[in-house]
């Protein structure tokens, strides 16, 4: 499903194979720091609104993926969309 997104398909496949893996990592350390440091890499978008809807949107097709949305993805998607200022 997310394979044959056009949004997501724009993406490096590469890159974001090796952002994810930095992620997991740093998430497995220290989670509210990376999750800090991945809040803070999102808010460098903010004052390019195409680029930070993009960003949501992206966001929102991942946490789809399974088709249920829990309580956290909920709350990490206002997070990002504040970050984002959207």
């Amino acid at each position: 499903m997310l394979a044959d997104d056009p949004l997501l398909a724009m993406l490096p496949r590469d890159l974001v194979a090796e952002a994810s893996r930095a992620h997991r990592d740093a998430f497995l350390a220290n989670p509210s720091a990376a999750r800090a440091a991945a809040l803070h890499q999102v808010a460098l978008l903010a004052p390019e609104p195409y680029k930070a809807q993009i960003v949501l949107d992206a966001c929102v097709l991942v946490t789809n993926a399974d088709e249920r949305l829990d309580p956290a993805e909920m709350q990490a998607l206002g997070d990002i969309k504040l970050a984002l200022s959207l």
